[in-house]
Parts: C-alpha cells; sequence; structure tokens
C-alpha cells in the first residue's frame, strides 16, 4: 500500500472480487497515481482484486462487520452512517446494488458528496425483469445529490425511466481500454505455459464464472460445431459455477476440448492466443472483456444483450444481432471458424472501433473530473 497522501475517497464494494467493475477501479487508480487515497470496503471481506493495483498507489483495506439479510438491516444503516461521519472522505463512492445502504444512510442530511456506478445485474435481475423492491429502494437511495455513472445506454434508460433518477445526474461514460497493452501478436506462449500444446483453433472467453453469465450456453455451442473445424475452447475465470460448467462439458462429451485456466491476471497475453472470442450471458452492458478482445484484434461471437452489438464494428455487429439462444450461438462460431480472413477482417475492424472511440485516456479523464468536482 502506497505512501503518498491523496484526495480521501471511499470505495464500497459488495465483493472486491475480480470483476469489471472492480478491474476498471484499479486501472483509473494506478493511472491516477497520487492524485487520490482510497480506503476500500469489501462488503463480503472479499480483497482479491487488490493485487492489480500497483504498489505506489495509496490505499487501505476498511474491514467492517456486516449483517447479513435479504432486505434493509438498521444495524448496517446505523455503523454505515457513524462510520461515514468519523471519516468524512472528500467523496463517497458505491458500486452496484449491493452497496445500497451506504446510499441511503448518506441521502438525508448528506455528510459526504456521493457518486454511485451501475455495471449491471446480477442472475436474479435483468433489463427486462426488474425487482420492484430494488426499483422503489434505487428510486430512494440514488435519488437528491448523487451522481450515477453508467458504461451502456440500456442502463441509462433504465435510471430515467424505470427508477425514475433526475436525467441531469446521470452520467454515461464508456468504459474504455488501453489499446498499447493490448495488441495482436502471433504468440501462443501463454496457452503452453497452461500446458495447452494443441495448434488448433482456438475459442476463449474471459468471465467471472457466475450464473448470469450462461457459460453453459457457450459450452453447448461449442459441442455443436462440426468436429473436423479441430476446435478447442479455453474459459478464463472463476465463480461458483465453475464445477457445475466442467460436470457439463463432460456430460455433453468435450471436456478433453475444453481448458478451464482460472483466473488469469496478464489478460493481455492470454486474448493473443484467441482465434476468436466469445460470449454467452444472458445480460451485460458493455464488458470489459469485450473492449479488450476487440482491442486485441479479435472477431466477436456474442449473444446480443446490453450494448454489446452497438459497441462492435458494423460489420461483426450484423453477425451478432438477434442472437439470444445456442443455436443461433453456434452459427456464429461456425461462420468464423469457416472464414480464417473474415476473422482477420473483423478483428482489425474492432480494434480500430475500440482504439478510435473507447480509448482508456478519454475514460479516465472523465472519471478523473466527477471524482475532483
Amino acid at each position: 500500500m502506497g505512501g503518498s497522501v491523496g484526495s480521501p475517497i471511499l470505495h464500497v464494494f459488495s465483493s472486491f472480487e475480480v470483476g469489471g467493475a472492480q478491474i476498471r477501479f484499479c486501472d483509473i487508480a494506478n493511472a491516477s497515481g497520487d492524485r487520490y487515497h482510497h480506503t476500500i470496503v469489501a462488503m463480503d471481506g472479499n480483497f482479491e482484486c487488490e493485487n492489480r493495483l500497483h504498489p505506489a498507489i495509496a490505499w487501505e483495506k476498511l474491514p467492517i462487520p456486516v449483517v447479513k439479510s435479504h432486505g434493509i438491516s438498521f444495524a448496517n444503516l446505523i455503523r454505515f452512517r457513524r462510520l461515514l461521519k468519523t471519516l468524512r472522505p472528500n467523496v463517497l463512492v458505491t458500486y452496484h446494488w449491493g452497496a445500497i445502504e451506504w446510499a441511503l444512510v448518506n441521502r438525508w442530511r448528506s455528510l459526504v458528496p456521493h457518486v454511485h456506478f451501475e455495471d449491471g445485474f446480477g442472475p436474479e435481475e435483468s433489463p427486462i425483469i426488474q425487482l420492484r423492491r430494488r426499483i422503489y429502494l434505487r428510486r430512494i437511495a440514488l435519488g437528491g445529490n448523487t451522481r450515477v455513472i453508467v458504461p451502456s445506454q440500456t442502463l441509462c434508460d433504465i435510471a430515467t425511466q424505470r427508477w425514475s433518477l433526475d436525467h441531469d445526474r446521470i452520467e454515461l461514460i464508456r468504459n474504455g481500454v488501453d489499446c498499447e497493452r493490448f495488441h495482436k501478436s502471433a504468440d501462443r506462449t501463454f496457452l503452453r505455459k497452461a500446458g495447452i500444446t494443441s495448434d488448433h483453433l482456438v475459442i476463449g472467453s474471459v468471465a467471472t464464472l457466475r450464473p448470469e453469465k450462461n457459460l453453459a450456453r457457450l459450452i453447448d455451442a461449442f459441442r455443436c460445431l462440426p468436429s473436423d473445424l479441430g476446435a478447442i475452447l479455453v474459459l478464463a475465470g472463476h465463480g461458483p459455477e465453475r464445477l457445475r460448467l466442467e460436470r457439463l462439458a463432460k456430460k455433453l462429451g468435450v471436456s478433453e476440448r475444453i481448458y478451464f485456466l482460472g483466473p488469469v491476471q496478464e489478460t493481455e497475453l492470454l486474448y493473443r492466443c484467441f482465434d476468436i472470442f466469445a460470449m454467452s450471458s444472458d445480460t451485460e452492458q458493455m464488458p470489459m472483456s469485450l473492449l479488450e478482445a476487440m482491442a486485441t484484434s479479435l472477431p466477436i461471437a456474442s449473444t446480443d444483450v446490453g450494448d454489446i452489438a452497438a459497441v462492435l464494428s458494423s460489420e461483426n455487429r450484423s453477425l451478432v444481432a438477434g442472437c439470444r439462444n445456442t443455436e443461433l450461438l453456434t452459427r456464429q462460431l461456425s461462420v468464423l471458424a469457416c472464414n480464417p480472413d473474415l476473422r482477420v477482417r473483423l478483428g482489425m475492424l474492432n480494434r480500430e472501433r475500440a482504439c478510435n472511440e473507447f480509448g482508456f485516456s478519454s475514460m479516465l479523464q472523465r472519471h478523473q473530473k466527477i471524482l475532483d468536482s
């Protein structure tokens, strides 16, 4: 943990596990240097993503007892309010539904400026299915002077139309990617390090193994590909679904062609080993892994959820549009697998779009402007 003292910011995550929002925070913190001093709360005590913070960054953990309940805990509200009074950060930053109690305690007689990030939903919600209780609580907790940051137009529309939040308090800030870090090269060293020696066609995905990612759909779509394509499927990430997915692969008879790598920190080396990047989620908004794959000049096969189709290059977008099931995902994978020239062309167009439209520096400046103001 670094020692420089910058503007104090309190960040509250339901979990500081490795995920899109946590990785984005680490990238912004690392790029900001000693501009801020970060205090991080992980409601579940998981600080796995701390390894991605540069040693020079000034930050600290704040372990606090949390009452677990299916609703709002008054004991939590009292404890969090007292902590907020004691700490008095320059900014309170909360992330997703899991930190909603912190938003509530700062809602009336506000102690500090508040910024809230919404990046998407877990398995119990989607852009179509919204829990009524959560709609009302978001409407209450995120009202007032709270600034709400979203990465997708889909979430922006939900915040204004479903949660009835003031449009002037919502900021649409697209995620950004460091295109210098992610670039394509014919290098499969990383796969050899992982024990994969095959020179076959590599279909890859990078995701937390949670139900809403629906990697079972991807495994099933992969199973339906013609065997003479010589494809393997590489899944990077970990989570509660891993054992179930491994059993499914064995049941479907494809376990020998599917590799579970677990969490990978140097993802830029992994993407270079892929020929196709695949996503099979039930719900997404603007996933960081998608941008990283695009910046690595990869063609994309994906379900059509959130802003994914809108983010892709127009030619790749036509492949994704309307894809919501296994059959269509198999068709995408097959088209890309059978057309190496198409893969190269789509990859180049995707990288061009990622670097021109979704660069890291633009995202960084907008985040810093909000935190500083």
